[in-house]
């Protein structure tokens, strides 16, 4: 059973000046999981889908126990983040 593991700089998160990223994680944070993965996707549809992005849509899809659609997005991650923490995480 993969683990959930939110950033590790959640705070610093939800300073990066996007609205619908914000209610991602606030919809998350609070296990609305359904409409965070809507405002991630969102994001993605609009060409904002940062790693950071993926990650969430990853633990989006793990807390609706949707492992593989969780699995490829960490996969995703895990490829491509710069940031070493959320390798590790998604990993």
């Amino acid at each position: 059973m993969l683990a959930f593991q939110a950033p590790h700089a959640l705070s610093g998160a939800l300073t990066n000046g996007s609205p619908t990223f914000n209610e991602g994680v606030q919809a998350y944070n609070h296990r609305q999981y359904s409409q965070a993965l809507s405002k991630f996707s969102e994001l993605e549809r609009l060409g904002q889908g940062s790693e950071l992005v993926h990650y969430y849509m990853a633990l989006s899809y793990q807390g609706l126990n949707q492992i593989s659609m969780a699995k490829a997005e960490y996969s995703f991650v895990s490829a491509r983040a710069r940031d070493a923490g959320l390798r590790v995480n998604a990993q």
